[in-house]
């Protein structure tokens, strides 16, 4: 979650210097389009990262799986 708001909070500051210096074609072409595939790309990984490896670690597991035997 922490690269999906560095990555928000980068592309919202360099989308503000760039809306002044280009032109409105330029600056969709150039970085609006650019910017949802890299937080794009950067929610999926975020999301994949969640999947393989959840907030449990093995350890907490391995102790869940003992009591239940007992």
């Amino acid at each position: 979650m922490k690269l999906i708001k560095i990555a928000k909070i980068l592309a919202v500051i360099s989308g503000l210097i760039l809306y002044f210096i280009m032109s409105v074609n330029q600056f969709f072409l150039y970085f609006e389009m650019f910017a949802l595939l890299i937080l794009n790309g950067i929610r999926i990984f975020e999301q994949r990262k969640n999947v393989v490896m959840p907030n449990c670690s093995k350890q907490q597991i391995s102790l869940k799986v003992k009591h239940a035997k007992h």
